[in-house]
């Protein structure tokens, strides 16, 4: 196993710069990670020092650091531990960022980081891992409340991480897979889609709306407009379509979240009387079969036949941010959380939600969730999009899916 080493700052208290005074001590621990065995020490220093080996960059709110780049972290590095990659606690963060995949660099950080995966049938997936984080380190501002986001519990019990496949699933000899420059997996159903991921062992599922929501939120607060195959008449190939396809931009990002075909998610649907049902967190164990989704919650909320809020460009969508105004707050947090409620002018996105009355398609029906749109949605595509008028059962060319997991 290759060695891993990193610094956090330890017990960190929240801190701005008025009130850090020079001889402050910033508890810090070193750990080093070799073949299961872990070692931690302990150090400690004082601000003053802190800040003359940051230079200019300084500590602000729970320890994140105003700016990072590369020789900064080098610095670090070099000058206290000697060490050639840090891995460092950015706010609350639970886990720790490797200084070569994750920077705080004018405000924006990434998301996770691309590992690859071999599942229980011996097939390898290229996944993208998304380290535990809080409501409040998505939105400093408290838009979303505190906490731990929902994508990291499960039944109520906080998770390290989330895993997402990078490419839409594809079809390898029967398991789905998450691998670049295939045909992506349609023409197949929900129930179908759901029993596919978890024929993978272990915590593979279908992808969540939680898990989707997580990369849709951080993409709407730090990361680019992300394109993609929306304006043809046919899929292309998994992640065929360039960067700007990534939903951080860049070629190690998930790819394909926004156009080439629709995404059956899991933990959100809306049932025969159009109210709207999910779980309040990453319950997969409630997910995995169709007689539990019972346990999932009524929020009361009715979801018409005539609701259709389009998101029609890269910006803030005050309609949307309307949606289910009849709620209590704490319900209203858990929609802007979900990616269902739009938080507000600070979350930039672009997609669009559909429940519209069509043949087939109206009300006094379960509905299920898909998102992302396909390859012919052009301005209402979009990370946000998503609809809720297909039955379970429904299969199209349109219609495919991707795989998640926790360890």
């Amino acid at each position: 196993m290759v060695k891993e080493t990193f610094t956090r700052f330890k017990d960190q208290p929240r801190v701005n710069k008025s009130n850090i005074n020079e001889n402050d001590i910033f508890p810090l621990e070193h750990v080093s990670v070799s073949d299961g065995e872990t070692e931690s020490k302990d150090y400690k220093i004082n601000y003053g020092t802190l800040n003359n080996k940051l230079t200019k960059d300084i500590l602000q709110n729970s320890a994140v650091l105003n700016k990072m780049n590369d020789s900064l972290f080098s610095r670090i590095s070099e000058t206290m531990f000697g060490l050639n990659e840090v891995k460092i606690d950015l706010s609350n963060f639970t886990e720790e960022y490797t200084a070569t995949k994750f920077r705080k660099m004018n405000g924006m950080h990434h998301l996770g980081y691309r590992k690859n995966f071999i599942d229980a049938n011996g097939k390898e997936d290229v996944m993208y891992v998304i380290p535990k984080f809080n409501c409040e380190d998505l939105d400093p501002e408290g838009v979303l409340g505190e906490g731990i986001f929902p994508a990291f519990l499960v039944d109520g019990v906080e998770i390290p991480y989330i895993v997402i496949g990078c490419y839409q699933a594809s079809n390898s000899g029967g398991i789905p897979v998450s691998v670049a420059g295939v045909a992506p997996w349609v023409n197949i159903d929900f129930d179908t889609s759901r029993a596919k991921c978890l024929t993978k062992g272990g915590s593979y599922h279908l992808i969540t709306n939680w898990e989707w929501a997580c990369v849709e939120l951080w993409n709407a607060k730090y990361g680019p407009e992300v394109k993609g195959n929306v304006s043809s008449s046919a899929a292309v190939a998994t992640g065929s379509g360039g960067v700007t396809y990534s939903h951080n931009g860049k070629s190690d990002g998930i790819f394909d979240m926004v156009g080439n075909v629709w995404e059956w998610c899991d933990g959100l649907k809306t049932d025969a009387s159009n109210r709207l049902i999910m779980v309040r967190d990453n319950n997969i164990n409630v997910m995995k079969k169709v007689a539990d989704e019972s346990l999932w919650t009524n929020l009361g909320v009715t979801v018409t036949s005539a609701a259709q809020y389009n998101w029609t460009h890269f910006g803030y969508y005050d309609t949307w941010r309307n949606f289910g105004n009849s709620l209590g707050d704490e319900d209203k947090l858990m929609l802007m959380r979900a990616g269902i409620r739009c938080p507000g002018p600070d979350f930039k996105s672009s997609g669009g939600f559909y429940r519209v009355t069509q043949s087939g398609y109206g009300d006094n029906a379960e509905r299920m969730l898909i998102r992302g749109s396909d390859w012919g949605d052009g301005a209402e595509a979009g990370l946000g999009a998503f609809r809720l008028d297909h039955a379970r059962s429904d299969v199209y060319a349109v219609f495919g899916f991707r795989f998640a997991r926790f360890d």
